[in-house]
């Protein structure tokens, strides 16, 4: 049996973080940070309850199938730890963009959860954590279609991470507009002359890129916002070449997040598919009326290559 309630669900998803963190293995923090999400979600008044419940019953089946990541931890237990390790990881890093900002995506994560459970700031889920983020550092140069070394793209000095981002540029609204902008035109993820390219799923990174950036904003964690703001820019302009790739054609799906059919159906990244939902769900009503009209028939297509129709 699952995690049942939204309590369980996040503890469930603290456990699969810390776990994924203990891996080594960035990618596995998908599944943490989907759950945590997800009871996100779950407390969001602006979600209705038929698509709260239809969600809540999903996320249970998930965790009862992936018993090995999401199986109880004692997140009490130990020597307590200073979150302040996570932010201050994210000061040196949060501006260099790696990964489609997973690192920076997780902990963000991560740091909201544990603003509202500080007892589960222990030095086990602290140190997890942080090899978390650390693997999350490591990727391949050559990720983002059209360039060949995205590393002397985005890579600043340190001391100086301003780059050339205008400061007018910086924050979960601006970066929800990119977001939306990139959205068109879509291709999907395919092989590319023997590599394979994420040219849907790096766009999917832009929006929950953007509802970190916001999270930060929230926790008041207003430098790390703006510097991960930075990275986000640097996001945008990276996948700007695929564009010039054959857009894939395909009809938006006939719901949303917000509808109880999108989450009785299975997609095909039940992971990714939370995680953007969270974001759409918080970011969304951000834009005025025409634009989000826009950003949702966009993000239509998003959904049916995920797999939902």
């Amino acid at each position: 049996m699952g995690a049942t309630t939204i309590d369980g669900i996040e503890a469930a998803g603290m456990a699969a973080l810390v776990r994924a963190g203990e891996s080594g293995e960035w990618f596995a923090g998908h599944f943490g940070a989907a759950m945590i999400s997800g009871a996100r979600l779950l407390r969001d008044p602006d979600l209705p309850g038929p698509a709260a419940m239809a969600l809540s019953k999903r996320l249970s089946e998930w965790t009862a199938a992936h018993r090995d990541w999401y199986a109880p931890l004692a997140l009490e237990e130990g020597e307590a730890a200073d979150p302040d390790a996570l932010h201050a990881v994210l000061r040196r890093h949060a501006s260099r963009l790696r990964t489609s900002g997973h690192p920076t995506i997780y902990l963000a994560t991560a740091l909201e959860l544990l603003a509202r459970r500080p007892e589960w700031a222990r030095a086990r889920a602290i140190e997890a954590l942080l090899r978390l983020h650390a693997a999350g550092q490591e990727d391949d140069p050559a990720r983002y279609f059209g360039v060949d070394d995205y590393f002397a793209c985005v890579d600043r000095d340190a001391a100086a991470p301003s780059g050339a981002v205008p400061t007018e540029a910086l924050g979960a609204e601006p970066a929800l507009r990119r977001a939306v902008e990139a959205l068109d035109p879509l291709a999907s993820d395919r092989t590319i002359d023997g590599r394979r390219y994420f040219l849907t799923g790096e766009k999917i990174h832009l929006w929950t890129l953007a509802h970190a950036i916001d999270l930060f904003d929230r926790l008041g964690l207003w430098a790390i916002a703006a510097d991960a703001s930075r990275a986000h820019a640097d996001l945008a302009r990276l996948v700007g070449p695929s564009h010039a790739v054959e857009p894939t054609s395909i009809a938006p799906a006939g719901c949303d997040p917000f509808d109880a059919r999108f989450w009785e159906q299975e997609p095909l990244d039940l992971l990714h598919v939370v995680k953007l939902a969270e974001a759409v769900v918080a970011l969304l009503p951000r834009l005025p009326g025409a634009e989000r009209a826009v950003a949702r028939e966009r993000l239509g297509r998003v959904w049916a290559l995920l797999g939902l129709r």
